[in-house]
């Protein structure tokens, strides 16, 4: 069988990392190119000495040259920095799949939320914003660009969607309480992120303005076409990896919890990376480390007309890479789970 040709955009970050950790094993896979713009030449193994076998050595940074030579092109860089790689990869004819946020929103509000003009605001009409298992359909053989969610979107949008699809929601007063692990700030250097700044310590950020707020309204209500309203608030965690999400909803007419736990069950029956915790059962950011999958529990408060839906994943890989490469499965017509078939990681 001949081999998928694979560049990573973005390889010495943590996104990038666990990409090339997961695809590297892969008997399908030829990673052909690993661009950079400060080390080209450099040993990659050097940016992560927990990448044993790694052989490859960063590549210089040549769009054009690198997605000839690819098939599919990973790109896991800041906003703003895909736009010419998305140019190359339409006019060669290869597959993107954007782990970024350059694709998410629409061009007016990219420009709102990012203060950047989209440079190729044709490529987001184009591009399938996909969380698998609320929008594989949308993926067919002439997709070229994926969207991949954001982490803190995809947590809060996998519970919520059966509720929002059902219609037994209020969908304009709806509360995100979202905790994350530091990798999600990225590999950067910056104050918070300081072992002395974050250890024993929680703090809100981004609360009211963070960008993957209208990421999440936006699509959740193209799920059914109502305007959904979110007052999402996120936190950082003394913690590497996971994210853990609180989300408060109303209901609109008296449910059982039950009822709300066999609607998800319904939802997600078929879905291997979903499960559906038991009552007395909540999510836990430890159970789902370093995996592709996301737990979902459910509370019914009757005092309130309440619903609580809690939800954990891993934010490098349900929220990032791995769902990344789940994309790619479903787009080359490939196992939708290899390479992302592990079991979580414990203790």
């Amino acid at each position: 069988m001949e081999k998928i040709k694979v560049s990573i955009f973005g390889a010495t970050g943590y996104t990038g990392i666990e990409l090339y950790r997961r695809l590297k094993v892969r008997e399908d896979i030829d990673i052909v190119a690993l661009p950079s713009k400060r080390s080209p030449g450099k040993k990659y193994i050097e940016t992560a000495g927990s990448l044993v076998g790694a052989e490859e050595t960063l590549t210089e940074w040549n769009v054009e040259e690198t997605i000839r030579k690819s098939d599919v092109v990973f790109t896991a860089l800041p906003h703003g920095e895909t736009f010419e790689i998305a140019r190359w990869t339409k006019i060669l004819g290869k597959k993107m799949i954007d782990i970024g946020s350059d694709y998410r929103l629409d061009a007016e509000q990219y420009q709102k939320w990012y203060g950047l003009e989209h440079q190729i605001p044709e490529a987001i009409q184009e591009a399938v914003y996909c969380i698998p298992e609320l929008h594989r359909k949308k993926i067919t053989k002439d997709t070229w660009l994926i969207a991949n969610p954001g982490c803190y979107p995809t947590s809060i949008q996998l519970p919520l969607a059966p509720l929002i699809e059902a219609g037994i929601i209020e969908t304009t007063d709806i509360i995100a309480d979202s905790k994350s692990g530091v990798s999600g700030a990225g590999r950067g250097l910056k104050q918070i992120t300081l072992y002395g700044e974050q250890n024993e310590n929680v703090n809100a950020y981004g609360a009211g303005n963070h960008r993957h707020k209208p990421e999440m309204e936006r699509h959740l209500g193209e799920l059914k076409g109502v305007a959904i309203k979110i007052l999402f608030t996120p936190h950082l965690m003394p913690m590497t990896r996971g994210i853990h999400s609180t989300i408060y909803c109303t209901s609109k007419d008296k449910v059982t919890e039950e009822q709300i736990r066999d609607l998800l069950k319904e939802k997600y029956k078929n879905e291997k990376f979903i499960k559906i915790m038991e009552k007395g059962n909540y999510p836990h950011t430890k159970w789902v480390l370093g995996s592709n999958y996301c737990q979902i529990g459910v509370v019914y408060d009757q005092d309130t007309n309440k619903i609580i839906l809690f939800s954990a994943i891993d934010n490098l890989v349900k929220g990032a890479s791995g769902q990344a490469i789940q994309n790619m499965n479903i787009l080359l017509g490939i196992k939708e789970d290899k390479g992302i078939e592990n079991l979580p990681v414990f203790p």
